[in-house]
């Protein structure tokens, strides 16, 4: 039914569709985010739907303060699942307004383009001024009933729309757009921050892994790692495109635009801190805050200052295991240093060991790693060793505080 209402526009260029790079932000972007939109739409009913069946309608009995304070106080189930609503709420309000905006300014000669939005923003201030009368009014029936079918609006209006700006959609080059996205995030790198993670986790999980908490906790460090990653690459746009190595990359090559990179780096940095926050626990948030502004705010910048940029970035690097371990236990101990210390000794050797190989590729993104002025390695070549040689009685400590056993021991050795 949906598809059927797009007959009536023709909405892509036909000769901007034959290149996935030429105008990729006006050709891709609407769908997409058309798409996403959806996918809120769709979590947020679900949450509504679970917030009423368990009885958390009126957990938290003031609007727009939750108890009084803007974060409850009080953080039980069912608080947690309604205040989780609100949030939710908040954020399809806040990108509601963004997805108006967009579309308005970049298709505004498309008539029937411009009445959705403009029905979707009514619908979306309408359905959150109703929210706020189902509080207020202690859920009245009318209002509630109202609340629901606003919200079923909303997804028909929203889908609607996807439907229309997907007419004559290039589904192959959208196909690697989402490559393209995916990448951004650097999923091995990603993958292998999630293993340090459920490490930390493991060893300090006593009595048994929750494996709920464990879910919520490697979901967070996945999406915050995912985004950093993208917006690091943000960033540093000249210089990828400077380098051999990185000039390929999605932003670098400009098959992304630098608006997507900051919006999916945005989206997910802060969805995997409200994960944190709401289902682990605020110590280890801290420590996935520390990390993400520690890679962003610090290391970044410093690799165009100076060569000690590898001890800065060593620091973000080696904090997963203990946002693993505080997610587990909900304290900070001299084993989850130690987990951290490991870490940190490991990765000097192997990025030097990168800044070496790829020390010409550095020169040209005007990139300050070691290696670059070391010509002949000696100076490259000691640091390695002294952090190696380090890493040794560090990599051994678990056994001797009852963290790991002989066979680690033997092996370690």
């Amino acid at each position: 039914m949906w598809y059927s209402l797009a007959d009536h526009v023709v909405f892509f260029d036909p000769d901007m569709a034959k290149s996935p790079t030429k105008d990729n932000d006006q050709q891709t972007l609407l769908p997409h985010l058309t798409l996403f939109f959806l996918l809120l739409v769709f979590v947020q009913l679900f949450l509504g739907a679970w917030m009423r069946h368990i009885g958390a309608g009126l957990s938290i009995p003031d609007f727009p303060k939750s108890m009084g304070s803007w974060i409850p106080p009080v953080m039980n189930y069912w608080v947690k699942v309604h205040f989780a609503h609100r949030v939710g709420a908040l954020c399809i309000f806040l990108y509601s307004v963004f997805f108006v905006s967009y579309g308005l300014n970049k298709h505004s000669n498309i008539r029937l383009i411009k009445r959705f939005l403009l029905v979707i923003s009514l619908l979306v201030l309408s359905q959150v001024t109703l929210g706020a009368y189902v509080i207020w009014t202690g859920k009245h029936a009318l209002i509630t009933s109202l609340h629901v079918l606003i919200g079923a609006s909303i997804l028909c209006a929203v889908g609607m729309l996807a439907a229309i700006s997907m007419k004559g959609f290039n589904f192959q080059n959208s196909y690697l757009l989402l490559a393209d996205y995916f990448s951004l995030g650097k999923p091995r790198i990603t993958t292998m921050v999630c293993m340090t993670a459920f490490v930390g986790f493991y060893l300090a999980s006593k009595y048994g892994m929750e494996f709920a908490r464990l879910g919520w906790m490697l979901t967070s460090v996945f999406l915050v790692s995912f985004g950093s990653c993208s917006l690091n690459q943000v960033v540093e746009i000249s210089e990828d495109q400077a380098m051999d190595r990185t000039k390929d990359r999605p932003l670098a090559a400009g098959r992304v635009s630098k608006s997507q990179g900051f919006v999916i780096s945005a989206v997910t940095i802060l969805i995997g801190l409200f994960i944190m926050w709401f289902q682990v626990n605020a110590i280890a948030t801290y420590f996935v805050l520390a990390s993400f502004l520690g890679y962003i705010l610090f290391y970044t910048p410093l690799k165009k200052v100076t060569t000690l940029n590898t001890l800065v970035g060593a620091v973000p690097g080696a904090l997963p295991p203990i946002i693993g371990w505080v997610a587990a236990c909900g304290e900070f101990t001299y084993q989850a240093f130690l987990l951290f210390a490991i870490m940190f000794f490991w990765q000097l050797p192997h990025f030097l060991a990168i800044a070496w190989m790829f020390a010409d590729d550095y020169k040209k993104g005007q990139m300050r790693m070691l290696p670059i002025n070391d010509l002949t390695g000696g100076m490259t070549t000691r640091q390695a060793l002294v952090y190696t040689v380090a890493l040794i009685p560090v990599g051994l400590a678990p056994s001797f505080v009852s963290m790991a056993g002989k066979f680690y021991f033997l092996v370690r050795f």
